[in-house]
């Protein structure tokens, strides 16, 4: 074989090689695009990273089953229980981006990226926000046998120097920062009386034991309804619709917000084709009646943030969190 020969040979070569990768890119973009656009196509994991029974799991039901009706794909309730949501937020974060493992999020996973503790995820960069879903605001209760009224009733009956104490689901939980915020707010320091879980600390209330105690919704409404407990305000800017009669912080004077939240999530790196479709399935939802209905029943708020808004909504969390922890010393456990 001459130079010439060997020349275009080579080249030949090259070039068959170049068009072969070529090819081979083609189809697997169009596999991608193939696969997004009949996404989706089998079953929906959709992890709930607390036990079943809790308001979590409430919701994170509620979501699957209208998942499920719109996409037309069973979606199926994992719970992954276990380290403050840690457990299963991390099982998310380390799964495929294909759209077939879901996360049902929640404000723990701010609290949890708010303290120095160590995380095997990062909160800003593993996880793909698709809608907040639900916004539930905090209520204040009291014994039904409390000469405590109001916020300003509290603050009196503190400054008289009564020695007030107030009950939690446990140091650096939700319940916790949030009757600190409200304690900042209302510039008294009672004494924290930390439970395992908001159950037991109810119970105290109830029992007189302690004097308030902060508690979502889900806590809060059978103790509203059945009159077991006096509610002294909705830590909010405005009224619950299904509660109307109970005044909310801003309008006694007070500028305190304190809410539960849960929004749906995916693992970083999900395509945008998929997460938009599930971001305007979403979307759908908020607007569907009985949807937003059973999540009212809730005493909660339907959201409608979405994609990046979601994402700055949760890091604002994280910041309110972060500077609470910072500002009232409390030391949270790694």
């Amino acid at each position: 074989m001459n130079y010439m020969d060997w020349a275009v040979e080579k080249t030949f070569v090259k070039v068959a090689r170049t068009s072969l990768v070529f090819s081979l890119c083609v189809l697997l973009t169009s596999a991608l695009v193939a696969q997004a656009q009949i996404y989706p196509s089998k079953p929906i994991k959709l992890v709930v990273p607390f036990a079943p029974g809790g308001a979590a799991d409430i919701i994170g039901r509620l979501v699957a089953d209208r998942l499920q009706q719109d996409l037309a794909q069973p979606v199926v309730i994992i719970n992954k229980d276990g380290a403050g949501t840690i457990i299963g937020v991390d099982f998310v974060a380390k799964s495929a981006p294909d759209g077939y493992t879901l996360l049902m999020g929640n404000d723990a996973m701010a609290i949890n990226a708010a303290t120095a503790r160590k995380l095997p995820y990062d909160l800003s960069t593993d996880l793909t926000p698709i809608s907040l879903v639900y916004r539930g605001p905090q209520f204040v209760l009291v014994n039904k046998a409390s000469a405590i009224n109001s916020l300003a009733d509290l603050v009196k009956m503190s400054k008289d120097n009564h020695f007030l104490k107030y009950g939690t689901s446990g140091t650096g939980s939700s319940t916790h920062l949030n009757t600190a915020a409200l304690c900042e707010v209302l510039n008294i320091d009672p004494q924290h009386i930390p439970y395992r879980g908001i159950a037991p600390a109810i119970s105290d209330l109830l029992g007189g034991h302690v004097d308030f105690v902060v508690a979502g919704s889900a806590s809060a409404s059978p103790l509203i309804i059945s009159g077991s407990a006096k509610v002294i305000a909705i830590l909010n800017k405005t009224r619950s619709a299904q509660f109307p009669k109970i005044a909310s912080s801003y309008e006694q004077g007070f500028e305190v917000e304190a809410a539960g939240w849960y929004g749906l999530m995916a693992p970083n790196g999900l395509s945008a084709n998929i997460t938009n479709k599930l971001i305007s399935t979403m979307a759908q939802a908020a607007q569907n009646s009985a949807f937003k209905d059973k999540l009212l029943a809730l005493s909660g708020e339907p959201q409608t943030l979405s994609g990046h808004e979601f994402g700055d909504y949760i890091q604002s969390e994280v910041q309110k969190f972060s500077k609470l922890i910072k500002s009232k010393n409390i030391l949270i456990q790694p």
